[in-house]
């Protein structure tokens, strides 16, 4: 149990900001050099990322 006291909300907020830059910084740059694939990964891994982020969270707040 002593592992879910890392997922306390500054690694949430930390988390999250690195998923939105993931989501708005470079899939745009890999939808602009025509790597669809690249675009469609990055928006894939950087919205599970915040699911599971908020899970963690959830976990350790009411465990």
């Amino acid at each position: 149990m002593a592992i879910l006291e890392f997922f306390d909300k500054y690694f949430l907020i930390m988390m999250v900001y690195a998923c939105f830059v993931l989501n708005a910084v470079d899939s745009k740059s890999f939808k602009q050099k025509n790597d669809v694939l690249g675009f469609k990964q990055a928006k894939i891994i950087s919205n599970a990322l915040i699911v599971v982020s908020i899970i963690l969270f959830l976990v350790a707040r009411f465990i």
